[in-house]
């Protein structure tokens, strides 16, 4: 029995790198499908606000979607195949 279903969590750290390269290269030789799921944390309500613009909170997101479509394509090169991306916003520990 072979994994078909990959799922790799990244927080864009070196070490998330090393990771999905790991990942993608396993998707590749097994012929599965990989998903990169990222959990974006999130201040509590009015938290945001007190510590940034919302335009900043605007830029955030969408430099989070651009790292995150850069991580997808990385290893799309490797596996060949399409990638998932799976953004979830919460504590990423939980």
């Amino acid at each position: 029995m072979s994994w078909k279903k990959i799922c790799c969590p990244v927080d864009f750290s070196h070490e998330s790198r090393i990771a999905m390269e790991e990942a993608a290269a396993l998707a590749w030789r097994l012929d599965g499908k990989l998903t990169l799921v990222h959990v974006n944390e999130v201040p509590p309500p009015g938290e945001a606000e007190m510590l940034a613009p919302p335009e900043t909170l605007v830029l955030g997101a969408v430099d989070l979607d651009r790292k995150l479509n850069a991580w997808r394509a990385d290893a799309q090169e490797v596996t060949g195949t399409p990638v998932a991306v799976v953004l979830l916003s919460g504590a990423p520990a939980v």
